[in-house]
């Protein structure tokens, strides 16, 4: 393992523990609901956001092609929109989502120590975030720590307005 994957591993694998502990007493029936007059995201959306970015974070360590998900992203990309999923029709189940989140994220972190210094000093690709965020390995660390760890921020500020209190 290189320094980069002993710094960012530990890093992802908190992330993951986080969301964990932010979402397991949610009830799935409340999963996709927005609080009465207040504009967040819902954690459906959040965690449905944060597992559409780590397949393309793997492509960009291995060289692989990103993965092609034009569903995901028109729900839960960059450029989306979180809904007040009253029914439970919008989003895929608690479940599901929690599920990709998961394996994406340990796909990440299985492709962290293999990737080569080369993959990790390689350009951004992203040219939007590519001023904050000029290499791979520094757009991978922002992606699976500060990225979720910020939305899942979100989560811990709706449990407050749902009633749930503090995840911790």
């Amino acid at each position: 393992m290189s320094m980069f994957s002993d710094t960012v591993v530990p890093i992802a694998k908190t992330s993951m523990m986080f969301a964990e502990a932010v979402t397991k007493d949610i009830p799935a029936d409340q999963f996709g609901r927005k609080p009465d007059g207040v504009n967040t995201n819902c954690p459906a959306w959040v965690i449905g956001h944060l597992g559409a970015y780590p397949g393309w974070v793997v492509s960009m360590l291995t060289g692989t092609a990103p993965p092609e998900d034009p569903e995901t992203q028109a729900m839960f990309g960059h450029s989306s929109e979180c809904k007040d999923d009253q029914a439970g029709t919008i989003y895929p189940s608690k479940d599901e989502l929690l599920k990709k989140f998961n394996a994406g994220m340990q796909a990440v972190i299985d492709a962290l120590p293999k990737a080569s210094e080369a993959a990790l000093s390689a350009p951004n690709p992203n040219e939007q975030m590519r001023d904050r965020f000029p290499t791979v390995g520094s757009l991978a660390a922002f992606m699976v720590g500060s990225h979720n760890m910020m939305h899942l921020g979100q989560i811990s500020a709706w449990r407050r307005c749902m009633g749930l209190g503090p995840c911790m």
